[in-house]
């Protein structure tokens, strides 16, 4: 069974380090995506100082998500582009526990240049840590958040799949 995910990543690349800049989304979407990144950054023990985390935890505490559903206040669900563009994901992390890897999948992106933004789970990386970083240091892909276990952000612990 394939599974299709719209994924959305509120984290701005900032290769000057700092703390991220979320101010501009509303606060639900700002708190959630703030549990992803920490999420991700803690299973990968890089990314933030100490200090950054105090001044997030300062300034998100005490927030709560407020929407739960595809479709939420601050969540862009479409782009307009230039021509006719299509984005197809594709949920690659099966086998024991989100764990495999589709090799094939991957060669054939490499093969014909297709670049592509991977959104890797904390899970999926512990488990194939020299594929992790392979994918990461090849600049045709991207490499984004999917959380640390593979597992949809509830508000009010309500099921996202089937």
């Amino acid at each position: 069974m394939a599974h299709w995910y719209i994924l959305l990543c509120y984290t701005e690349n900032e290769k000057n380090g700092g703390v991220r800049n979320m101010s501009h989304l509303p606060s639900s979407a700002a708190a959630l995506s703030l549990l992803m990144i920490l999420h991700f950054f803690c299973v990968s023990g890089e990314g933030f100082s100490s200090r950054e985390i105090e001044l997030l935890a300062e300034k998100y505490h005490g927030l709560k998500a407020s929407e739960w559903g595809e479709r939420v206040t601050g969540v862009a669900v479409g782009i307009k582009t230039a021509g006719k563009e299509a984005a197809l994901t594709f949920d690659a992390c099966g086998g024991p526990k989100g764990s495999a890897v589709d090799f094939e999948l991957l060669e054939y992106l490499k093969r014909e240049r297709i670049p592509a933004t991977l959104f890797l789970s904390g899970r999926w990386i512990a488990k194939n840590m020299d594929t992790a970083r392979a994918l990461a240091e090849d600049p045709l892909f991207e490499i984004e958040n999917h959380g640390a276990n593979h597992r949809p952000l509830s508000i009010a612990g309500k099921g996202a799949y089937g």
